[in-house]
């Protein structure tokens, strides 16, 4: 993949989208399903390797941005989360 062709959004409908940014127009290349709430927060690891994802419901989960897989789902503690960082 070209770096920094991968974008990621999310938002009230509970799911994360990958879009490839490599052509003319932006296309929907993965739909990521996992989230019960608000999805607040994603960043991407520097390397572009991993994604994080917040939600308003105290979950974490990080994804294989390449395939799409779950890596890791973790239950925050009871505190609203208002940032989050992610390292390799």
């Amino acid at each position: 993949r070209v770096r920094g062709a991968t974008l990621a959004s999310a938002g009230q409908d509970q799911i994360v989208i990958l879009w490839d940014l490599t052509g003319p127009t932006p296309r929907r290349r993965a739909v990521l399903q996992g989230h019960t709430s608000v999805i607040r927060a994603l960043q991407f690891t520097p390397d572009g390797q991993a994604l994080a994802s917040v939600e308003d419901g105290r979950l974490a989960i990080q994804w294989d941005p390449s395939s799409g897989a779950r890596l890791h789902t973790w239950a925050l503690p009871d505190a609203l989360v208002a940032c989050f960082a992610l390292t390799v």
